[in-house]
């Protein structure tokens, strides 16, 4: 049941434009007659959105079509249709195409709307690829773009798909959140066809929570919404459902109304599939309630109607014909013997009658020993076999938990590999007193790292993110350590820009070996000070620098340059930043992993506000007690959620 539920989920997700030709055709006439392109524009973006469910190929023609005409007219909904056409490759499965798709629009770096589109695709296929983590990121970033625009039907298509993500993870407290945030932006907006799945969507959810009550009031909604927009798929749909979950909690009568309704309507609709949901429904139900014979006949019908609803017609009409002639001659047989005037037959007829019993008798005993015994050797047969696999399965298990414990092994001697190429704590103590390192891996080795170089009268120093975290993420950051250690120390380079550019080009030398397109790097906070002068160089690749001046009770902030240390399209030169600072001045590095911690009351993200605030709030503190405050609130705040990222802050107060 499990899998016709989940199948009943994809038929709505991918069909919810079936049947409504009517509907497009009506759009078809109104694009005609409207003569104002960005109105005509619009109802365009309308028709695809619902061709894309009902013939997807069409969809993809006219979104193309569309998206031209827009371009050549400088439209203003040039983002709406790209949405389709991303949300097209999608329902083709073409992954691949949907991801180049999505990193064309986030190399527009001036438009938040883009770079929400670009990551809610993204989210989308690494929910389908199962990477749930990498997902919830995504979707995350796309409602960061978003908190400032006013793209209220979109923000309920990325609300519908974090739902949908909560529920795939068991989440459901979250899932239930999402999908009714969903559903009071379409309630506002007046979209019934997706307020329709949306309710659809949480009655599914309440169902797997076991909150009937619940799913059957949000089926009863979905198919009220359904029956009012005249979507004839989507009111068999919330009928099955209906009749399934009445089903669960054993009240048959009324299921067999709902499904026997909702089967009327299958019949009109044509979708074969779902019909033969219907029957095998029906057919769990009659053989539940001891009803046989209208259990059969409802198996019997799921079975064949794969070939067509005719061939069944015709099979029904051959049974009984056939049943007909058999009572016919039965019929006679019984006249026949009625009509014998001969009791001498009468008798002998008897005794064949008895002797035939006997000899079925005799036979069925036979049988039945046999049988037996035939079930005593299958069952020493399966017991061996039980017991030789059982031994197998030990025999796998041993050397299973042998070769993890080998693998854990080798991961910490990386680990031991990778910590000697990380400075100790005490240079940095020696160079800066009044310092701390928060270095938190999220695995046993990290893509996190922090770095230091002393040369003449200059301290270089840094917190680096590479690509991924764990064992891909440390191999990351070998190189990348490499690299900024050759630039610095090799080629002599001491202005943290063009270090940066250097490392670039010696990282991207590295992976160029490959025959494989790698285009793996760091996001970089890279500071060169001299503690002479006071003179602070600092440069950045996507992490920014914060400093807190003694007399200051607020951060300022140097932004990052927007890219990456590693191989990326129109690549720019990194921009060198020069401060003077002042006794008492705090300084902080840090990568994404504290503020992207996802913990507190709703589960949410730490955040980069709050990661500057609790900064703020204990400026005279020294270093090692702001050290111990900010682990104990990053633990605090995760609670018993899992560590999503590595963590890398370096605090300084020269």
């Amino acid at each position: 049941m499990k899998k016709i539920v989940f199948f009943i989920a994809c038929l709505i997700y991918f069909n919810q434009g079936y049947a409504q030709d009517l509907y497009s055709d009506s759009l078809e006439r109104l694009i005609r007659d409207q003569t104002n392109p960005e109105e005509q524009t619009k109802l365009e973006i309308k028709q695809i959105e619902h061709l894309r469910y009902s013939d997807v190929d069409l969809a993809l023609m006219k979104c193309l079509e569309c998206e031209k005409k827009a371009v050549k007219n400088k439209s203003l909904l040039i983002l709406d249709i790209q949405f389709q056409l991303g949300m097209i490759y999608f329902s083709k499965g073409e992954y691949v195409q949907c991801i180049n798709f999505a990193n064309k629009l986030l190399s527009d770096k001036k438009n938040d709307y883009s770079k929400a589109i670009a990551y809610f695709f993204f989210g989308l296929v690494n929910d389908q690829n199962k990477n749930r983590a990498k997902a919830l990121d995504d979707y995350q970033k796309s409602l960061d773009y978003l908190a400032d625009l006013n793209h209220k039907d979109f923000k309920a298509e990325l609300y519908n798909s974090m739902g949908n993500h909560y529920g795939y993870v068991s989440k459901f407290d979250e899932s239930i959140y999402y999908f009714n945030e969903a559903i009071k932006i379409n309630e506002a907006n007046g979209n019934l066809t997706n307020l329709g799945f949306n309710f659809n969507n949480l009655a599914g959810v309440y169902e797997r929570t076991m909150k009937y009550k619940e799913a059957e009031t949000k089926y009863m909604a979905s198919l009220l919404i359904s029956n009012q927009v005249k979507n004839n798929l989507g009111k068999t749909i919330a009928l099955l459902n209906l009749g399934i979950l009445a089903a669960k909690q054993k009240q048959f009568p009324k299921s067999n109304r709902f499904l026997i309704e909702g089967l009327n309507l299958a019949l009109k609709v044509g979708v074969k599939d779902v019909i033969k949901i219907f029957y095998l429904s029906l057919y769990d139900n009659f053989k539940s309630t001891g009803d046989f014979k209208l259990a059969l006949e409802n198996y019997e019908l799921a079975v064949v109607y794969k070939d067509s609803v005719e061939n069944v017609k015709s099979m029904k009409s051959l049974a009984f014909v056939e049943g007909a002639l058999k009572k016919k001659e039965d019929s006679l047989v019984i006249q026949k013997l009625e009509n014998s005037a001969l009791e001498q037959k009468a008798k002998e007829f008897e005794i064949r009658k008895d002797s035939e019993r006997k000899t079925i008798f005799l036979i069925s005993g036979a049988l039945v020993l046999m049988l037996m015994l035939v079930l005593i050797v299958i069952i020493i047969i399966n017991a061996r076999k039980r017991r030789k696999l059982n031994q197998e399965l030990f025999e796998e298990k041993v050397r299973v938990e042998n070769k993890n414990e080998e693998i854990v092994d080798s991961i910490n001697y990386a680990k031991q590999l990778q910590e000697a190429i990380l400075p100790p704590t005490n240079i940095f103590l020696k160079y800066f007193p009044d310092s701390f390192i928060l270095y938190k891996p999220k695995d046993i080795v990290a893509g996190d790292f922090y770095w230091f170089e002393k040369i003449g009268e200059n301290l270089f120093f840094a917190a680096a993110d590479c690509t991924g975290h764990g064992v891909p993420g440390a191999l990351v950051s070998v190189v990348c350590s490499n690299a900024l250690h050759r630039a610095v120390v090799e080629f002599g380079i001491q202005q943290p820009s063009r270090i940066l550019d250097k490392t670039r080009d010696l990282v991207i030398e590295t992976f160029q070996r490959s025959q494989k397109d790698i285009k793996d790097g760091m996001d970089i906070s890279l500071c060169v000070f001299n503690s002479n002068s006071m003179v602070l160089q600092w440069a950045g690749a996507n992490n920014p620098l914060w400093i807190q001046r003694l007399n200051d009770q607020k951060i300022m902030e140097i932004k990052a340059s927007k890219q990456s240390v590693g191989k990326t399209y129109f690549a720019q030169p990194f921009a060198n930043h020069e401060i003077v600072l002042a006794k008492g001045d705090c300084i902080y590095l840090f990568t994404d992993g504290y503020a992207d911690q996802f913990g507190g009351p709703k589960g949410r993200k730490f955040k980069y506000k709050a990661f500057m605030e609790l900064l703020e709030q204990m400026q005279l503190k020294p270093m090692v007690q702001q050290h111990t405050i900010l682990n104990r609130e990053f633990d605090s705040w995760r609670g018993a959620l899992e560590q999503v990222d590595d963590v890398c802050v370096i605090g300084i107060r020269v």
